[in-house]
């Protein structure tokens, strides 16, 4: 959702002119949900269905991880003999033909080696939406509670600079139409220098747009920094949404 705030001038008994504030409310799509299938969300389709019938939200996709293969992280992503499930659960809600739109899709891992793979399996399926990420730096699960104890030991600016390194290679791999949560290692409130930052985003953000991809606005963050006791943060956080829009690149 996203509250645009308009200035509105009306005038008082003397004469003297005073502001009111008009408030413009309009209703987003939400293109990165997870169901319960993913082993790290609640709830079926349906429910988020309703939920975002209630709040006006005009279409949403749904987008849980592609299915464990060849044994990459079984413990947040949905076994391979539960997709077929995951995906006549989404398309039900498309017959429907109701409000909100439902699109079908699905998050990618982008790690090394994954390409032949997930090029043949992606293009098995028609999806509307497929969203690449990177969870993973060397087997290292970086945005994960329980691995967040080896922040303390890397070099931080160095991690960042490796997992931009793999977002390029993901945008280059042509397998995805957009970048989920883009600045994701800033997840437990490790990061580098604004300047460094702004160094080493710039080239993964030419090839995001050589690619022709999107990058994701992902919300969640107000809610994860809320309640862990950190400022509140879009992801990308503003300073990172900057730089495209300098750049013309959105």
């Amino acid at each position: 959702m996203l509250i645009l705030w308009a200035g509105l001038y009306i005038f008082n008994s003397l004469g003297e002119k005073l502001r009111l504030r008009k408030i413009r409310v309009i209703h987003l799509p939400d293109y990165h949900i997870h169901t319960a299938l993913c082993k790290h969300a609640v709830g079926d389709a349906a429910e988020y269905e309703r939920e975002a019938n209630g709040l006006r939200i005009p279409e949403i996709c749904f987008t849980d991880h592609v299915p464990s293969m060849n044994g990459y992280d079984p413990e947040h992503r949905m076994a391979l003999e539960a997709f077929s499930r995951y995906e006549e659960m989404v398309h039900t809600l498309q017959r429907r033909n109701g409000f909100p739109r439902i699109l079908f899709g699905i998050e990618a891992d982008y790690y090394e080696g994954c390409e032949t793979v997930l090029a043949k399996w992606l293009s098995a399926h028609s999806f509307d939406l497929v969203l690449g990420s990177v969870h993973f730096i060397n087997g290292w699960g970086f945005d994960n509670p329980d691995e967040r104890h080896v922040w303390d030991s890397v070099d931080v600016t160095g991690t960042w600079q490796t997992y931009f390194e793999a977002v390029s290679k993901l945008a280059a791999s042509g397998l995805f139409d957009a970048v989920g949560h883009l600045d994701l290692p800033k997840k437990f409130g490790y990061r580098p220098p604004e300047r460094a930052l702004r160094e080493m985003i710039r080239p993964t953000l030419d090839r995001i747009a050589s690619a022709g991809m999107g990058i994701e606005i992902n919300t969640a963050g107000l809610h994860y920094f809320r309640i862990n006791g950190r400022r509140k943060r879009l992801v990308p956080f503003s300073e990172v949404v900057h730089h495209p829009v300098v750049r013309e690149f959105v």
